[in-house]
């Protein structure tokens, strides 16, 4: 992977090398925070139940990044990546449903960062307007999140649970409370190509703020769950799901930036990801249902960097 980032980095210079006879490069490593909520659905074959409720809630991650941008007149390019530490990074929160749409089990377990990153790349065209400029353009952005939820405690009111063999609320005092819960594993990866624009404003020389807004054009999502049984029980099972959407996930981006001796400049940036809950295959160890898989996200990141003027 590092080899990739590397390969990616020396052609993007290369490609912006071609097009313009001057270019400004930075390069940008940075710290930042990612606060971020993934839901993830099972549905009824309808797709208008909800039958599971997972939400894996990172509060937050805690990451390193470097990102390299190349730009002359008229174009810009950026690439980078963000990686999370793996550490605790916050609670899983699971529910149930039986058919007629009673809530039967909730429970609640921690989360570990197993392998977060994520990767960008950002083509536009800059179109300055006296201290303004604006920027159309295409990103994509690629994110694996591998999370393990572990130490969970819950309630059971299903009948099979309950402690007078009929279905209840899991808040119901007939549902019998889990000290102890078997580990789950989630390993989510996006892919999202955005369409929008960026206004940078440059009041002085040494100053500039900047504020995008995007729509995805394009996301796919593929998520693989895994339960853990009682060891050596063969009890262990896992889901697959798949979607797919188009005009599905919204980002909206801020940025200050302020340039001091020349070559350098530190900058504040802020980010939310906004994805819309959106519906897919569900496979249940790798056998097609007829049930309907679903996820949607949000996401805040603040990072802090500075950049490396050349």
């Amino acid at each position: 992977m590092k080899k990739l980032f590397c390969f990616l980095i020396f052609n993007l210079i290369f490609l912006t090398s071609a097009f313009c006879e001057k270019i400004g490069i930075t390069i940008t490593p940075s710290f930042g925070l990612t606060f971020s909520d993934n839901g993830e659905y099972i549905f009824s074959p309808s797709g208008k139940r909800i039958v599971s409720y997972l939400e894996w809630k990172a509060t937050p991650l805690v990451q390193a990044g470097l990102e390299v941008s190349c730009k002359c007149s008229f174009l810009e390019l950026t690439l980078g990546g963000d990686f999370a530490f793996p550490i605790e990074c916050g609670q899983m929160f699971d529910s149930d449903w039986i058919s007629s749409g009673l809530q039967t089990t909730y429970s609640i377990h921690t989360i570990n960062s197993v392998s977060n990153y994520d990767f960008y790349v950002e083509t536009g065209l800059n179109i300055p307007i006296k201290k303004f400029t604006i920027t159309p353009g295409i990103l994509w952005n690629y994110n694996f999140d591998h999370y393990h939820a572990h130490d969970g405690y819950g309630w059971y009111g299903g009948e099979a649970y309950s402690k007078n063999g009929e279905d209840n609320s899991w808040d119901s005092p007939y549902a019998r409370k889990a000290k102890k819960l078997y580990p789950i594993d989630l390993t989510r990866k996006s892919s999202d190509v955005f369409f929008g624009f960026k206004t940078s404003f440059t009041p002085i020389q040494t100053l500039s703020f900047s504020l995008g807004s995007y729509i995805t054009l394009y996301t796919k999502v593929h998520s693989y769950d895994y339960h853990f049984g009682k060891p050596n029980s063969l009890n262990d099972f896992s889901i697959t799901e798949n979607q797919e959407a188009c005009l599905s996930r919204f980002k909206e981006t801020l940025s200050v930036s302020y340039t001091f001796q020349k070559y350098f400049a530190v900058n504040l940036k802020a980010s939310y990801l906004y994805g819309k809950l959106i519906q897919g295959e569900l496979y249940d160890d790798d056998e097609l249902t007829t049930q309907k898989s679903g996820s949607d996200i949000s996401s805040f990141n603040v990072k802090l960097s500075l950049s490396l003027l050349l």
